[in-house]
């Protein structure tokens, strides 16, 4: 069991992970932003989600100042979601996060992107690497063009939606979900063509449609209403409701 302090930065927390033979972690590296906030985004990449190792949360109540504890089934995680991100938004600041890792490395590479950056035998540090180099090559630094990483969720339809839709778009990028399936929406915007459109300077990335940027520094509401009119071409084109994933503050 490892416990961390909310305000550790993530990506270092998983280089620590690697360097103390911790395991389990190696597909979220890179990922921006602090421990604190890995749960209540039920932040996950290639595969993986932290769920699977987040066995306590501690926080702090905010009204009452109170300590209070969530173990992993009170935290009530789903994709990109939790309990923290709606019934406890704004009521609890987490402290610290416990976790369960691994101590043998288990490899999870399945996702093509990463299997062609990695040789047999895969390591936990061929993987990091590997996950490291895949993001730095599809994701822009957000320090040197603005953005927020992965704007909309990937929308999760039934195996009927998805047959109907390969009638029209037998291309079309998905991935098993237990019995649903997982529909790219980096695919359904690129395939819409908004690699190409702007709105007031705001585009999606050139190398991953999923990233909305804001290269000129743009006011919020431009962001959102190029966001807005991706939603609804995305619903007119294809019959799909896409998810926005970062939290609109004001």
């Amino acid at each position: 069991m490892v416990k961390v302090a909310a305000g550790e930065n993530w990506h270092a927390f998983v280089q620590w992970c690697l360097a103390n033979n911790f395991h389990g972690l190696e597909n979220l590296a890179l990922i921006p932003g602090t421990v604190g906030a890995a749960p209540i985004q039920n932040i996950g990449a290639y595969g993986v989600e932290v769920e699977t190792f987040i066995e306590r949360v501690h926080a702090i109540e905010i009204d009452s100042g109170k300590a209070v504890q969530f173990s992993h089934a009170q935290c009530q995680f789903a994709y990109r979601e939790s309990v923290f991100k709606r019934a406890l938004r704004d009521r609890v600041v987490i402290t610290h996060v416990e976790f369960s890792l691994l101590k043998h490395f288990l490899a999870v590479s399945h996702y093509p992107s990463l299997s062609q950056q990695l040789t047999q035998p895969v390591t936990a540090q061929s993987l990091f690497d590997a996950v490291c180099t895949v993001r730095r090559s599809k994701l822009p630094d957000p320090i040197e063009i603005p953005n927020a990483g992965s704007f909309f969720k990937n929308p999760v339809i039934s195996s009927d939606q998805l047959i109907e839709l390969q009638r029209s778009f037998p291309s079309v990028v998905s991935y098993p979900v237990e019995s649903e399936f997982k529909v790219a929406a980096g695919w359904l915007i690129d395939q819409a063509g908004w690699k190409q459109k702007q709105l007031d300077c705001v585009i999606v990335h050139h190398d991953q449609a999923l990233v909305v940027t804001n290269p000129k520094h743009r006011p919020g509401a431009s962001v959102l209403q190029y966001a807005y009119n991706i939603q609804s071409d995305i619903k007119r084109r294809f019959g799909i409701d896409l998810e926005i994933e970062p939290r609109v503050i004001c």
